[in-house]
C-alpha cells in the first residue's frame, strides 16, 4: 500500500519537522492524523475485500495493523539520526486509528437504523 510506504519514507527522513500549527500538542496531532488516515484506508481495503472473514472483520483488522505499524514505526524512528520512537507517539498513533473505527461504526449502525426504520 502506498500510504504505507510514504510514512516509512517520511519516518526515515533525519530530523523532519511537520510545519508549525501553534498547537500545545502539534506533534500528537500530527501523529493522530497520519494513522487516522491509514485507519480508514484500512477499514475501506478490508470493508471491500472478496475475502468474507476481512469484510466481517474489517474494524478489528483495521485496528491490529495499524497498531502494529505505529509500533513498528516508532521502533523504526530509533535507527534514523535525529529521531526518536516515542510511547506516546504510539499512543496519539492508535487513539487516531480507534477514533476512525469508532467513528465509522456508530455512522454505520446509524445508517442501519435508518434503514430498518424505512423498511
Amino acid at each position: 500500500m502506498a500510504y504505507l510506504a510514504a510514512i516509512f519514507i517520511l519516518s526515515s527522513i533525519p530530523g523532519l519537522t511537520p510545519p508549525p500549527l501553534g498547537l500545545a500538542w502539534q506533534d500528537k496531532f500530527y501523529h493522530f492524523l497520519e494513522y487516522a488516515l491509514l485507519s480508514l484506508l484500512l477499514f475501506l481495503a478490508f470493508h471491500s475485500s472478496a475475502r468474507e472473514a476481512y469484510r466481517k472483520n474489517a474494524h478489528l483488522l483495521s485496528i491490529s495493523v495499524a497498531s502494529v505499524y505505529a509500533a513498528t514505526d516508532e521502533i523504526h524512528q530509533h535507527f534514523v539520526r535525529n529521531r526518536q520512537g516515542d510511547f506516546w507517539d504510539w499512543v496519539a498513533d492508535a487513539v487516531g486509528v480507534v477514533a476512525v473505527q469508532v467513528f465509522i461504526f456508530l455512522i454505520r449502525q446509524i445508517g442501519s437504523s435508518k434503514k430498518m426504520l424505512a423498511d
